[in-house]
């Protein structure tokens, strides 16, 4: 647990006058912390410590480890295929009888009600850790839900919560009692393709690597792509290419006012006809859906070991693929399932996705 104590008593409370102070609180409560008030005269460490010169040459050579703290122990393969579990099917007595289907040309015995894959027994811890590693450390109940869109198994769920319990990885990289900062209640109006979220995050580590994020607000939909700088141009260049050439032209484009959205990636914006809407930097609430997904992407970032590019760039690829992959708890499905078939999102009822309404443009 992180505890922070400061002889500022104003520093504790949880209501502020001044908008510097609601952005200064918001930002660390992020990181969940406890805070607690001592007097001055029992804070003269920190106070010594504050007034310390740090030059650049002390920087360089004690150099503070900002990307990793832990390498996740990936096979780089999904060990696990239909033919193993058909295999296993056959040999687990605890299975018994059930309808067989043919899934991805291997005949499976799956659920008679629910049509869902059985696990058998010996199979399901190993299911369990593929599925950890390749979701790059999901939380316990996002593994419950996630694995059980196709696979059955009774006795699969304390197995997920024991290993992401005792995972060290999670353990090393991830605060038990996360505190988020209060956004502003809002009504939004859910549209597929109408509003995208985009903004830059990094730089992380001595190699300063960055990445360009972009997200459809509505079906949560994510591109994560790597920026070799933080100019305007490589920012028009990757939302170019990248969204603007694979995915229906939205009408709104929600950033924060920095240099990288300005120029080049403004005049981009204005040749589409999209609509800019700019919302001052540092600040969580102005753009909180893709402020969510970075706190997402800094956690994960904390399981890997990353020192060149292309290490970089293969992170952001498994980030991306593992946060489609995963269930969404507003959304009631992965990400994945509302984009393979278009006509899917008008014959969706409301509920599923969060007590939202969907408006067909």
């Amino acid at each position: 647990e992180l505890h922070l104590h400061t002889d500022h008593l104003n520093l504790t409370c949880s209501t502020f006058h001044d908008v510097h102070m609601i952005r200064w609180r918001l930002a660390i409560e992020e990181f969940g912390p406890t805070f607690h008030s001592v007097p001055g005269s029992s804070n003269v460490v920190a106070d010594a410590l504050s007034r310390l010169p740090i030059t650049d040459e002390e920087l360089e050579e004690n150099p503070t480890v900002t990307m990793a703290a832990v390498e996740a122990a990936m096979s780089g393969e999904f060990t696990v295929d239909m033919r193993v579990i058909a295999a296993e099917q056959k040999n687990d007595k605890d299975i018994g009888e059930s309808e067989e289907r043919e899934i991805a040309g291997v005949l499976v015995l799956v659920h008679p009600k629910s049509k869902k894959i059985l696990v058998p027994t010996r199979l399901r811890l190993r299911l369990v850790q593929n599925y950890h590693d390749l979701l790059l450390h999901p939380g316990a109940a996002t593994m419950v839900i996630t694995i059980g869109q196709v696979f059955y198994s009774r006795g699969i769920e304390p197995d997920e919560r024991k290993l992401t319990d005792n995972y060290l990885a999670c353990l090393k990289a991830k605060h038990p009692a996360t505190r988020y900062g209060k956004l502003p209640p809002k009504s939004v109006e859910v549209c597929p393709w109408f509003e995208i979220a985009d903004d830059l995050i990094g730089p992380y580590g001595r190699k300063r690597f960055r990445a360009l994020t972009i997200i459809d607000t509505a079906t949560r939909l994510i591109e994560i792509l790597p920026a070799t700088d933080a100019t305007s141009m490589e920012a028009a260049y990757l939302m170019d290419r990248y969204w603007f050439a694979r995915y229906p032209r939205p009408t709104r484009c929600i950033h924060d006012g920095g240099s990288e959205f300005k120029r080049e990636f403004a005049e981009l914006q204005d040749n589409y006809g999209v609509e800019r809407v700019a919302t001052m930097t540092r600040n969580h609430q102005a753009n909180s859906v893709i402020e969510r997904v970075h706190r997402v992407i800094v956690e994960k970032i904390r399981t890997k070991s990353i020192n060149t590019q292309d290490e970089w760039a293969n992170f952001l690829n498994d980030t991306m693929f593992a946060m489609r992959a995963s269930n969404h708890s507003m959304l009631k499905v992965h990400r994945l399932s509302w984009h393979s078939d278009v006509t899917c999102w008008w014959a969706l009822p409301t509920k599923q996705i969060g007590k939202r309404s969907i408006n067909a443009r």
